[in-house]
């Protein structure tokens, strides 16, 4: 066996070792052994509670049927559930939509409102507060039977997208969670993606 056919057998015995390792790799990812830490979405991060779990049937990408607006959620569930209902007690989101449209936070605010008092909700209160480093505009409400609670952020970074940073609970689970919430709050950056 001469020189080149050794150094050509040393080569494919290190491709297939780097094939077999992606492959184990791969598998122990996949088999929910490690568990993500933090989310990634479209142009922004943030950590992730400890013991909340994405929901997968609510979380996904979806677009408007003439293709213009792109709609990017996450969603995640409290670790435990109401003993009556079995739902979760509270769930975090992240909603970031893409238009065509210039949007500015100011002007949509309003008419948030509006519509939340128009669907029965009781508003609690309002205000302003940095998310990274874009200004946000939040509101506090409760349903009509004052059994969930939900607190909403608003916000338009330099990108153009906005976001809406989810906090809904069972109004006697609201205080417990929402530590959690202030975790991904705090902890949401921006970052510049072309993806």
């Amino acid at each position: 066996m001469g020189y080149k056919d050794e150094m050509l057998n040393k080569l494919i015995m290190f491709l297939a070792g780097i094939v077999v390792i992606s492959i184990v790799v791969r598998g122990v990812v996949d088999s929910g052994f490690f568990v993500p830490k933090v989310y990634k979405g479209k142009g922004y991060i943030f950590d992730i509670p400890e013991g909340w779990k994405k929901s997968e049937e609510l979380s996904g990408v979806t677009r408007s049927e003439d293709g213009q607006t792109e709609t990017e959620t996450v969603v995640y569930l409290a670790p435990e559930n109401n003993v009556l209902t079995g739902v979760p007690v509270a769930m975090i989101s992240v909603v970031a939509i893409t238009s065509p449209r210039a949007i500015w936070i100011e002007d949509e605010f309003g008419e948030i409102l509006r519509y939340i008092q128009g669907s029965g909700y009781r508003i609690l209160d309002t205000g302003a507060r940095k998310v990274d480093t874009a200004y946000a505009r939040w509101v506090l409400f409760i349903d009509r039977t004052d059994t969930w609670m939900t607190l909403e952020y608003y916000f338009v970074p330099e990108s153009g997208v906005l976001h809406k940073m989810v906090y809904s609970a069972y109004a006697d689970s609201f205080k417990k969670y929402v530590r959690n919430f202030e975790k991904v709050r705090k902890s949401f950056k921006f970052f510049f993606s072309l993806f």
